[in-house]
């Protein structure tokens, strides 16, 4: 206790993992000297949750289930109500993040679980304890919905869960079904659009190389990405969100790399050799214009259609559309099937192709060679532990791509089309 009453941490949740430690071991040993005064000096920081309801660290699948527990244990044995408030905020919040199959969008995280595709179940309790403890009916399918949802429980996941159950008792039983319904929503503090419709789940993220994500079931693109061989500043980054009634458009203005793109001019005086880098600012530049473009997404009834226009950067600079797909699935297109391997890497020429993962399908194109074939392209992400599907584009570019959605036992085109969702 007296190493918990110095109130040194490391991140942000240590704060509410102390301060609500404190408040719980006060209310279960009544001899305990008080320890209020190290709780405030905690609050006193302020809680890290913004105006949307994430916190600093956005972490759905570990951290938010840790804030929650810790800050409604401050409220409840510490009496600062500060603490189910944000509590409350996190959880409504997180329920953006959450997919028909009870999966989580973990894209944003900054902590361990970034790019997991589990259960947050974690979560289930706190949404439970919302509904027995501050009137949150609404939440009671929500905690039943994930832990159906869960195969294996984690054993501390399950024992919070009894907790909450002894403590606040047994909650109404929920319908059965999912509870989630769907949303078309942007979240511009945090930089971000989300789009839930079934089991269709897209994340279109901002400030940010990896610029979507989609899961249909099993089905997972994992990211779209856009490059340029352009001077290593040919990266499409969402410098810009725009958000539509359709949709969401995302700007890259090109410019993130310092100097670039452009070409250094001679000093005209000795340059230590050791120094060439640190000299920079003092050499003229002739500066090219940016690889600025557009992405436009647009949601449909059964994907989205995607269009990528170029604006400024020179004519006949070599692009493309990455698109990367878990592994597992199966490619399929007109006269040909077969299971890619990890790491591989697939031109999509023309046409449409179609990665099946189950019944669950993912089609897209129409693909297109008119740019150069890089297998990995200079300055781009490189391929690892993923199905890298490329579109090869040259500049100017004005590329239209479908990205549907389908549950089905036979391919999208041919006898026994899949059916559409």
């Amino acid at each position: 206790m007296p190493g918990l009453l110095l109130c040194d941490f490391h991140t942000p949740n240590h704060r509410w993992v102390i301060a609500g430690s404190l408040a719980i071991a006060r209310s279960v040993f009544t001899g305990l000297t008080d320890v209020l005064p190290a709780i405030d000096q905690l609050l006193a920081e302020t809680i890290d949750i913004d105006e949307e309801g994430a916190y600093l660290e956005r972490s759905i699948g570990v951290y938010d289930a840790v804030c929650a527990r810790s800050l409604y244990f401050i409220a409840e044995h510490a009496g600062r109500p500060v603490g189910s408030e944000a509590a409350d905020r996190n959880l409504a919040f997180d329920l953006n993040l959450l997919n028909g199959d009870g999966g989580a969008e973990t894209g944003l995280s900054h902590r361990q679980d970034l790019g997991t595709r589990t259960v947050p179940l974690g979560l289930g309790a706190w949404y439970l304890y919302a509904v027995k403890k501050h009137g949150r009916s609404e939440w009671a399918g929500v905690a039943e919905f994930l832990w159906r949802q869960t195969i294996e429980p984690k054993i501390s996941d399950a024992l919070w869960m009894l907790y909450v159950l002894t403590v606040a008792g047994d909650p109404v039983p929920a319908a059965a079904g999912c509870p989630l319904p769907d949303i078309m929503r942007a979240f511009p503090k945090n930089k971000f659009w989300r789009l839930r419709r079934g089991p269709l789940a897209v994340t279109v993220f901002g400030d940010s190389s990896r610029l979507l994500h989609l899961t249909h079931g099993m089905a997972e693109l994992v990211s779209v990405r856009i490059d340029h061989a352009y001077f290593g500043a040919g990266t499409f980054y969402g410098d810009r969100m725009e958000v539509s009634a359709t949709g969401v458009g995302l700007h890259s203005d090109g410019r993130r790399v310092p100097r670039r793109p452009g070409y250094d001019m001679p000093t005209g005086r000795a340059v230590p050799h050791h120094q060439f880098w640190e000299k920079a600012a003092e050499r003229g530049l002739r500066e090219g214009p940016p690889a600025a473009c557009s992405l436009e997404i647009e949601a449909k009834t059964d994907g989205l259609a995607l269009r990528f226009t170029s604006m400024e950067a020179l004519a006949g600079v070599a692009a493309q559309i990455a698109l990367d797909f878990t592994p597992g699935g199966v490619w399929e297109s007109d006269g040909c099937a077969f299971r890619p391997e990890k790491g591989q890497v697939i031109f999509l020429r023309d046409g449409m192709a179609r990665m099946r993962y189950g019944a669950d399908v993912i089609e897209f194109g129409p693909g297109s060679a008119e740019g150069r074939e890089f297998w990995q392209m200079r300055g781009a992400e490189p391929v690892t532990g993923v199905v890298r599907v490329l579109i090869a584009l040259e500049t100017p570019v004005d590329h239209a791509l479908t990205l549907r959605v389908m549950r089905g036992l036979r391919s999208a085109t041919g006898r026994g089309a899949a059916r559409k969702h």
